[in-house]
Order: structure tokens, then C-alpha cells, then sequence
């Protein structure tokens, strides 16, 4: 039985979410942010997972590990959860076990440290991204100068995921309406991310999701919409009730992606992240452009499109060979 010790960090800002409160904080059941829950999606009776938890405003842990131990890194928020996966790290110099997701590999894959680390890549677009914390969208307007930095751009919060809290900037005649929302005090970080345009010749936009554990690259997703920003709500809106649109989601699922699985390897080499998933475009080059690679996407069922539920199981596959692996290596 191979035994695990899954790591889960507290947010920068030491702030945890209540689900169930039943007046003590141990007993109640509670969600913490910027952590994958790819290991619990795992559920395999051969696998004994006990959990530790770091960050928080006071971290004092002192724990005996047997020495026949995987730790599983669930921490994945670089931005968010930077304090600890730091904790981590210095835990990992006392306790030299295999590790899945080494916190110092997941503290440089930021959004920026992505882009930096894959640009090079044959095959393979980024989009220039930077780290930003203006004070005034006077300093962007400087940024923009100074950097030489294209537009359009998407601006968006440092840390979060998805669709929400981003904006994209066309213009500079439009910058200050569009980033009044956003709290721009010159401690608050953000990324400013070169859009580049993938509408497909029909008007749609088409995004694909790999999830890349260990050796083993495993399509997820494929959603087209009529929104560059393209969110799960906008792929009900946009699929659920239009079969020729589930036929193109379904042909990708089960097609032949041996050119798309060299370059999502290529990646994970240059990441060097044990587990991650990969959000792009693919051109009719075939081309990946690249969205986001993280390993904070999460792995649920859906009931909407349950096609694509089939995944989860062979993702779940590629975790226990990933935990032999990793257990070899001791």
C-alpha cells in the first residue's frame, strides 16, 4: 500500500472558506483556496493519504515521517499560496522523501515565469505576460511605454483562475474606464497578458484542456463559444443543447493528438511540474497557443457533458503510476 502525505497550504492572507460550521473549526467542514484536489479525486483503497496542512499565522510543525512516504504537493497557487509553499520547501530540506510537485518548481511557474520558460518552444505560442502592481492607470499607460508591451492586453488579478476579474484592453482611450473595477493601490499585483487573437474561421472560439501527469498527457475538454473569454457558463450556454458542437467536443476526446502530446511534454520538461493541466488553442498548424499551464485546475465530474467523465478515470490512472513511480525513486 503506498503511503502519502498530502500537503494543502492556507492562503497568503490566512483566510479559510466555512461550508459547514457546527462551532468547531476542527469538526466543521471548510474549503481552502489554491490547492489541486486532484489527489482526492484519486479514491483508490491501495493508496493510505493522511493530510498536513502549512501556512496560516503560526506554522510550528513538527512531525515524524516514516521514511516510506510520498508527499503529494497539493499546493498549486504560486501567487496565492507563495508563504506556504515556502514552509514547504524548508520542511522538504529536514524530510528528503520523493516529492510530486516540488514547491520550488511550482513557486516559479507563475503566470509570467510560464511565459518566460516557454517561449522558446518550437510549435508552441505564448503570450508575452508581465507582473504588474500600478498604483494609477497613469503608471500602466508607463508600463505600456516603457515596456513596449502590445495591445491589445488582458489585465487581470494576480492569483486568481477562470474568467472572473479580467478584462481585456483594446485601446488607451478605453483604460480607465475598463480598470475602475480593479483596486489599483500599488500593493495589489496584477498581470497584464498579450492577447492574441484565435477566432476560427467560423466565428467560434475553440479551447482545448490536457491534463499532463507524469509521463501520460490526457485530453479533457473542448469547449467552443462565441466568446474569447470563454468560462464553464459559457459552455452550457453555448453546448448543451447543440449535438454538432458535443460531436466536435467528443471527436477531440478520442482523436489522435500525437503532435499535441510532444509539445505538452516538451512543456512539462520545461516546467518541470510532476502534474498540470494545459489550457490553449490549437491552430490549424497545429500549433498550441497557450492560456494557462497550472496545476490549480480542477478535476470534477460534469454533469452537463458526461462524455468527458471517462478522463477523470484515466487521469486517476496516471496519478497511481505517478505515485509508483515517485516510490521506486526511494
Amino acid at each position: 500500500m503506498a503511503k502519502v502525505l498530502n500537503t494543502v497550504g492556507i492562503v497568503n492572507n490566512n483566510t479559510i472558506t466555512i461550508v459547514k460550521n457546527v462551532g468547531k473549526i476542527s469538526k466543521s467542514l471548510f474549503e481552502i483556496e489554491g490547492n489541486s484536489n486532484l489527489l482526492q479525486s484519486l479514491h483508490d483503497p491501495k493508496t493510505q493519504v493522511a493530510q498536513i496542512i502549512f501556512g496560516g499565522v503560526q506554522q510550528n510543525i513538527q512531525v515524524d515521517v516514516p521514511s516510506d512516504v510520498i508527499i503529494f504537493n497539493s499546493i498549486c497557487n504560486a501567487d496565492k499560496s507563495s508563504k506556504a509553499l515556502n514552509q514547504l520547501s524548508d520542511f522538504l530540506k529536514q524530510i528528503p522523501l520523493p516529492i510530486i510537485n516540488h514547491p520550488v518548481k511550482v513557486l516559479q511557474n507563475t503566470r509570467d515565469g510560464v511565459a518566460n520558460k516557454l517561449s522558446s518552444l518550437n510549435g508552441v505560442i505564448t503570450p508575452r505576460c508581465i507582473k504588474v502592481t500600478p498604483g494609477s492607470t497613469k503608471e500602466i499607460k508607463e508600463i505600456i511605454e516603457n515596456e513596449n508591451f502590445p495591445l491589445p492586453f488582458i489585465f487581470r488579478t494576480s492569483g486568481d483562475q477562470g474568467s472572473q476579474n479580467m478584462v481585456r484592453i483594446d485601446s488607451l482611450d478605453t483604460l480607465s474606464e475598463s480598470l475602475e473595477c480593479f483596486a489599483l493601490t500599488g500593493d495589489n499585483a496584477f498581470y497584464m497578458i498579450e492577447y492574441i487573437d484565435y477566432q476560427s474561421k467560423d466565428g467560434h472560439y475553440r479551447k482545448a484542456r490536457f491534463w499532463i501527469v507524469g509521463d501520460k498527457v490526457i485530453p479533457r475538454h473542448f469547449v467552443v463559444a462565441t466568446s474569447w473569454n470563454i468560462s464553464y457558463d459559457i459552455k452550457k450556454e453555448m453546448m448543451f443543447d447543440k449535438q454538432a458542437l458535443q460531436e466536435e467536443e467528443k471527436e477531440f476526446m478520442k482523436g489522435d493528438h500525437t503532435e499535441s502530446i510532444k509539445k505538452c511534454l516538451a512543456i512539462k520538461e520545461a516546467l518541470g511540474l510532476d502534474y498540470f493541466g494545459i489550457d490553449c488553442n490549437i491552430n490549424e498548424k497545429g500549433e498550441m497557443l497557450i492560456f494557462e499551464a497550472t496545476p490549480c485546475m480542477a478535476l470534477n465530474e460534469d454533469k452537463n457533458f458526461p462524455y468527458i467523465n471517462p478522463a477523470i478515470e484515466k487521469i486517476n490512472q496516471a496519478t497511481k503510476e505517478l505515485l509508483a513511480q515517485k516510490e521506486s525513486l526511494r
